[in-house]
């Protein structure tokens, strides 16, 4: 599938292919740091991958993965039949398309050797957002809609703590590779630091979450399944986490209030953001009860979800501003039924399956997985860039690559 780029050999490269190389490596370094150059380099990189020819060689290489995606897009389409709200629709077909498209133009056209640079260029474009994040923390940087309290710089909070775990489980990745040497494994270790840091001192609470459930799994994933390594996977995720609650104010509120919210479900303010959530869960069931094969259709899942508001659930009326489900399954589910969320989820699994390193990839899908609670990150531009790019890595890693 790879071709290696041996020294003395430029000129026998196919000069498209290479410049495809190039810009998935300044994609991933671009993708937590603009939203422009971002759609700008997927586009590119769409635009290049046709140009580069041997589209039947490429094909050729989909697997079970790409084409569950295709299948999913191509049933997407489908559902505009039993949809109204076009504009609404469309707003998902284009990301889904896009996005999706990119993920494959990376797994068809990277070579071997540029699988770690991009893998270096997406550490490397983090490291940059978490000095911005600490600069705005000491009240040295300033900038508009960021905060000590939240310094968050170029997505919202919920995206970026995401974008931390995800690196989180990278860099563990590089720090327990046989391949990695003491330099590099110190360096790795200091940016995870740096990065579990910068974690707790945001707002984003799907990422915590998701961080501490890849610290409890981390010695179970990767030294194997027995009491001893799940009894050291609960001490270390525990111990981050009353270190973590301890020192940092923002984390201990945020816990502290979603956990007086679930025990006080009943009595809970519906207008929280853990409010919210409970009351589109339980509007978007509803639905799918009522459309449980098909679902309402692509681009009229938030608009059947106010009718529903409205009519039977008056209490839940501060969620009529939001224009998404605020999480991936329920959105799914709503807009496209069982069979819809079936495909949705065969992506994943499918990944997982098709992946050569699956102590790399059980963490990475679980972190995906775990995401979709937290919002309809297929919605959202930033989320569904790194999700896509993730899959390609998931499928493209061998064991110990990344550390090579």
């Amino acid at each position: 599938m790879f071709t290696i780029v041996k020294k003395n050999s430029f000129l026998k490269i196919n000069n498209i292919n290479l410049l495809i190389n190039y810009f998935v490596v300044a994609y991933a370094f671009i993708m937590p740091l603009s939203r422009a150059a971002v759609s700008a380099l997927s586009i590119a990189l769409i635009i290049l991958w046709f140009f580069d020819g041997h589209l039947k060689r490429k094909l050729d290489l989909m697997n079970k993965t790409y084409m569950a995606a295709f299948v999913l897009v191509f049933f997407m389409l489908i559902s505009y039949l039993w949809s109204e709200n076009y504009a609404y629709a469309n707003s998902f077909m284009r990301k889904y398309i896009q996005y999706f498209f990119v993920s494959f133009v990376i797994f068809t056209s990277i070579k071997k050797e540029f699988v770690k640079k991009a893998v270096d260029a997406f550490i490397s474009g983090m490291f940059v957002s978490e000095l911005l994040s600490f600069l705005i923390f000491f009240g040295i940087l300033h900038k508009q809609g960021s905060s000590a309290h939240d310094p968050v710089v170029f997505m919202n909070h919920i995206e970026y703590s995401i974008y931390l775990a995800v690196l989180s489980v990278i860099l563990i990745d590089r720090i327990l590779s046989n391949k990695t040497d003491i330099k590099n494994r110190l360096i790795f270790v200091m940016l995870f630091f740096v990065t579990s840091t910068v974690m707790f001192i945001t707002q984003g609470r799907t990422g915590q979450f998701i961080y501490l459930i890849d610290i409890f799994l981390i010695p179970v994933v990767y030294f194997g399944k027995n009491l001893r390594n799940i009894a050291v996977g609960f001490v270390i995720g525990l111990s981050v986490f009353v270190i973590s609650y301890n020192l940092s104010t923002g984390f201990r509120h945020k816990f502290d209030n979603t956990v007086e919210s679930i025990l006080n479900i009943e009595q809970a303010n519906p207008c929280t953001s853990v409010g919210t959530r409970i009351n589109m869960a339980v509007v978007g069931l509803k639905i799918f009860i009522s459309h449980p094969v098909l679902g309402v259709g692509l681009g009229d899942a938030v608009d059947v979800f106010r009718d529903y508001v409205k009519k039977k659930y008056p209490a839940f009326r501060c969620s009529l501003k939001y224009n998404q489900l605020h999480n991936q399954y329920t959105q799914t589910m709503v807009q496209l039924g069982a069979f819809g969320l079936f495909v949705f989820l065969s992506i994943f699994y499918l990944a997982y399956k098709e992946s050569l390193d699956k102590k790399f990839s059980t963490l990475a899908v679980v972190s995906i997985m775990l995401a979709f609670m937290g919002d309809t990150l297929f919605a959202r531009q930033f989320s569904f860039a790194l999700i896509t790019f993730l899959l390609s890595i998931i499928l493209l890693k061998k064991e110990d690559k990344l550390a090579q």
